[in-house]
This record gives structure tokens, C-alpha cells and sequence, in this order.
């Protein structure tokens, strides 16, 4: 893993668009957001990557804010391109076309940010990190399990990993 940050998701979500399941194309960034997202997003460029998926550590976390900020920091920062794809709840048998979708996004040039499940609620979430190829973890201080954490790491592959961003606990 190179990047860790310590981020507390605070924004509304997507929702135009793309013809793609789930797939969000042009929503307008909203306001600006805070130095911690701007230098996760600057980390994330250090490796190049076309998919990304934000994954939860473990069960009852619901990363889809922390997908949506990264989009909004990546539009904010010149990559107007960059699509968000909401798997969160996708089962089997929608696997494939999200997968496809993510391929699809791919080879038009546009690089796509991929919310999951939590891979002990969801076993679809492993076919969509693999086909992202890179993964960022989410867990929350206080709440996430070392042990999931572990096993996160251990399902999607260590190299995939390219950061752990650690929310603040709820209030």
C-alpha cells in the first residue's frame, strides 16, 4: 500500500448517467473539498491506473461517499473524464455487466471509480476489484477489524492495493 489518509466523506451523491449501469458521466463538482481527498487523489496518480475500486475492510461500511469525493477532487483537478461506477449492492448475476461496463469506460479513455461492498458481504465485489486491477481499502477508526482488513488485502492482492484511506469513527 503507498498512500494512508485519514478522510471524513461528507458529500452528496452522483447522479447522471452514462448509458452504463451505475455509471456516472458528467455530474458538476460541487464545492471544493479539503487538502486530505486533493492529496489521496495526487497519491493515486503516482501509479497509473484506468479502474479503481474503493472497497470497505469490512461489513456495514458504505464507501460510495469516498468513491463520489474522489471523482469530484479528480473533475476538480482536470481529469473531467474520470466516471464513477456504484456496485454497491450488486449481486451475481449483475457481475458481469459491471465488469463489462468497467472494460467498456476503459477502453474509451475514461477512467472509472468503482464503490463495492465489503468482500464478506458480497463475493461479486472480488470479480470487480480484480477487473479494476487497482484498489483503495476504507475502513473507520475504531469500528474497522485488523482481521478484515487483512483478509481484504489478502483476497484483492497486496500490489493491487495502492492506498488505506481511514475514516473518522460516526459521531
Amino acid at each position: 500500500m503507498s498512500a494512508m489518509t485519514d478522510l471524513n466523506a461528507a458529500t452528496e451523491p452522483n447522479a447522471v448517467a452514462d448509458g452504463a449501469p451505475g455509471v456516472d458521466a458528467a455530474a458538476e463538482p460541487r464545492k471544493p473539498l479539503d487538502a486530505d481527498w486533493q492529496n489521496l487523489w495526487f497519491s493515486l496518480q503516482r501509479t497509473p491506473w484506468s479502474a479503481l475500486a474503493i472497497v470497505p475492510a469490512d461489513s456495514g461500511l458504505d464507501v460510495r461517499e469516498v468513491a463520489e469525493a474522489l471523482v469530484d477532487v479528480g473533475r476538480m483537478s482536470g481529469a473531467d473524464d474520470v466516471r464513477l461506477l456504484n456496485a454497491v449492492g450488486a449481486g451475481f448475476a449483475e457481475a458481469q455487466e459491471l465488469v463489462d461496463a468497467i472494460g467498456a469506460s476503459t477502453r474509451r479513455g475514461y477512467p472509472v471509480v468503482v464503490a463495492c461492498d465489503a468482500i464478506e458481504d458480497n463475493p461479486a465485489t472480488l470479480a470487480l476489484a480484480h477487473a479494476a486491477a487497482h484498489t483503495v481499502m476504507v475502513v473507520r477508526l475504531g469500528e474497522s477489524r485488523m482481521a478484515a482488513a487483512r483478509k481484504t488485502v489478502e483476497a484483492v492482492g497486496r500490489e493491487q492495493v495502492l492506498a488505506a484511506v481511514t475514516l473518522r469513527p460516526k459521531r
